[in-house]
C-alpha cells in the first residue's frame, strides 16, 4: 500500500513500507523510474528490517514540486523527513544508481542519522572531466566502439525529433550499452527498467552531470558497502572513487554483472547486504 506524507514545503511524498525492525531507507535510481523496480529484489530483507521505499518529489506517485527543489540535497532532506515520519532517529540507507547521489547527500547533511550505507552501482560524481576516461578504460575497445555506434545512431535518427518515449529509450540505450551485463540476464533486467515520465527527470539529469562530492567523502565516517558489477563501466569508475575516498568502505565486486547485481547475482548480493547491515 502506498502512503503519502506532506513535507514542510507542501510537496507530497509517496512511500511504501514492508517488514519490521531497524529502518532502511531505499533510494532508487532514475530519474525516469519509480520505486517499484526494487520491491521484489529487496523483499528478502524485510524479515529483518523495515524497508521504506519512496518516490522522489516529482516522481511516480509523489507530487510535483518547484523545479528549483529538484536537487539531490533536497531529496536528502525529504528522505530524512520520511524517516522522522516513520519514528526513526537513526536509519540505514540502501541506494542504487542515481540514488547513491541522494544517499551521499543524506550522509553529508545528516551524519549522525545514518548508521550504515549500501551503495549499489553508484558514483560520487557525474562530471565528465572526472568520469569520462575511467569509464572508457572500464569499457574496453570493443564496447567503446559499440557505444560510439549507438551514439551516432541517436544523433542521426533521434536527436532532432520531438520528445517521445521512443526517443528517450533510444538515448538511454547508449548508457545501457555501457552498463549491460551478461546476455542471459538482459531480458530480466529489461523487465525491471520501468520507464516513467517524471517531472523531475530533466532537472535531475542536469544536476547529476554537475554533481561531485569526491572531495567531501573523507568527512563521511559512515560504514559503507560498495557493491558494483564489473561490466557496469560508468559505475566501475564511480565505485573506484568511493572505495578510494570513503574512510570506511567495504567492496563487493560482482564479476560479470552489469548495472543490476540484485538481478544478476541476487542471492549473493542479498546475503552480503544482510551481513553488512547486521541482520539476525
Amino acid at each position: 500500500m502506498v502512503t503519502d506524507v506532506v513535507l514542510a514545503d507542501g510537496a507530497t511524498l509517496s512511500f511504501h513500507t514492508m517488514g519490521a525492525g531497524p529502518l532502511v531507507v531505499v533510494c532508487g535510481g532514475g530519474p525516469s523510474t519509480t520505486f517499484e523496480y526494487l520491491l521484489d529484489d529487496l523483499q528478502p530483507l524485510a524479515s529483518d528490517f523495515t524497508l521504506a521505499f519512496h518516490d522522489y518529489r516529482g516522481s511516480g506517485h509523489s507530487s510535483s514540486a518547484p523545479p528549483a527543489t529538484y536537487t539531490f540535497e533536497q531529496l536528502a532532506h525529504d528522505a530524512h523527513a520520511l524517516a522522522a515520519t516513520l519514528g526513526f532517529d537513526t536509519f540505514d540507507v540502501l541506494a542504487h544508481s542515481m540514488g547513491g547521489m541522494v544517499a551521499l547527500s543524506i550522509a553529508l547533511n545528516y551524519p549522525m542519522s545514518v548508521r550504515r550505507m549500501v551503495l549499489i552501482d553508484s558514483s560520487p560524481s557525474g562530471v565528465s572531466s572526472r568520469m569520462a576516461w575511467p569509464t572508457i578504460k572500464a569499457l574496453g575497445a570493443r564496447r567503446f566502439a559499440k557505444v560510439c555506434i549507438r551514439g551516432a545512431r541517436y544523433l542521426l535518427w533521434w536527436r532532432w525529433r520531438d520528445d517521445s518515449e521512443a526517443r528517450t529509450r533510444a538515448r538511454f540505450s547508449i548508457m545501457g550499452t555501457m552498463q549491460e551485463g551478461a546476455p542471459e540476464h538482459r531480458e530480466e533486467v529489461r523487465q525491471r527498467e520501468l520507464f516513467a515520465d517524471n517531472d523531475n527527470s530533466p532537472y535531475l539529469e542536469r544536476h547529476a552531470a554537475t554533481f561531485d562530492v569526491v572531495d567531501d567523502l573523507a568527512s563521511i565516517q559512515t560504514p559503507t558497502l560498495v557493491v558494483y558489477g564489473t561490466l557496469d563501466a560508468p559505475f566501475v569508475a564511480g565505485s573506484r572513487l568511493l572505495l578510494d575516498h570513503l574512510p570506511n568502505a567495504t567492496e563487493v565486486r560482482i564479476e560479470g554483472s552489469g548495472h543490476h547485481p540484485l538481478v544478476e547475482d541476487h542471492d549473493y548480493v542479498i546475503a552480503e547486504i544482510r551481513r553488512f547491515l547486521g541482520a539476525s
